[in-house]
């Protein structure tokens, strides 16, 4: 009897799959189980709308496509993640070598908007102990079944020593952007280094199927239009700025789009204010300390 997968996916471990272990795709017993699947989708809507569900995580499984198991399977089809194995990849393991520099063997650190999942084993062969999080994850190629985070509320608070984000920011509206900011600094604990990666100005704009929107362009790519937005060093430095409001970037180099490092402040401690006429105590301690020195340096 075949065994249930289980699989990291939202920060859980979700077991599924057991019937249909041996069902391959693009087969007649691969469309049986996309058809019947497909019923429970409609049937389950919870379910339906959860990518980490044994529901979607087996027709991912099974790459269905309605009620068809398709026989090139997006999560599996080289094709799909052309661009990610021979650019992203290798900046991967740029990006890995550079962390290195502010954290630790074995720091944990968020790939934040992991794309395929294809950047994670080259973070963890450079030392480095990596989360995923990625929405979109129909094709992912990752090591694990599916990214660790489908939902960004799932990622936990101060938690990272480094955030990685590369070529996310360079895809989002206005608004987006800055959300996806807050969520990234959120995620960093006190002391921690954000590292974001976009696509530079001239990149974009050298695109040849395009056309002018607000803040950015729709690029054409096989028949769908992309949003873009491309940035340059100071453009990227002001952006980070406006939502963090940390002054000091560092500027790395050797990687192939425009990037940055900021680091996180540690928390700032609130001393004790003296305790004076002009600053009268405001609890029952300070009241004490208050007195003392009252007593202790009052003129003679």
């Amino acid at each position: 009897m075949a065994k249930a997968r289980s699989t990291r996916c939202g920060g859980r471990t979700v077991r599924y799959g057991a019937k249909g272990a041996k069902v391959m795709p693009g087969t007649p017993k691969g469309d049986a189980y996309c058809a019947r699947s497909l019923g429970q989708m409609r049937d389950y809507p919870a379910a339906a709308a959860d990518p980490c569900s044994p529901l979607r995580l087996s027709r991912k499984r099974w790459a269905c496509k309605g009620a068809k198991s398709m026989k090139s399977n997006p999560a599996t089809d080289p094709r799909s993640a052309n661009t990610q194995v021979t650019n992203t990849v290798k900046t991967y393991a740029k990006v890995g070598q550079l962390l290195r520099t502010y954290v630790p063997k074995g720091a944990l650190v968020l790939d934040f908007g992991a794309g395929l999942g294809l950047g994670a084993d080259e973070l963890q062969r450079a030392g480095l102990a990596v989360n995923t999080y990625e929405p979109f994850f129909e094709n992912w190629r990752g090591a694990s079944d599916a990214p660790d985070y489908a939902y960004s509320h799932e990622i936990p608070k101060a938690s990272f020593s480094a955030v990685v984000s590369l070529n996310v920011l360079n895809v989002l509206r206005p608004g987006e952007r800055e959300e996806a900011i807050r969520e990234m600094w959120g995620a960093l604990k006190p002391g921690g280094v954000l590292l974001l990666m976009v696509r530079s100005r001239q990149d974009v704009e050298k695109a040849k199927n395009k056309r002018r929107v607000s803040d950015g362009w729709l690029v054409s790519n096989r028949g769908a239009e992309n949003f873009q937005r491309g940035f340059d060093f100071e453009q990227l430095k002001e952006f980070v700025f406006t939502v963090t409001d940390v002054h000091d970037f560092d500027k790395p180099r050797g990687l192939s789009g425009v990037a940055i490092v900021v680091k996180k402040p540690m928390m700032k401690t609130n001393p004790r204010k003296s305790v004076t006429k002009e600053n009268p105590p405001a609890t029952l301690r300070d009241e004490s300390i208050y007195i003392a020195e009252q007593l202790t340096y009052s003129p003679l």
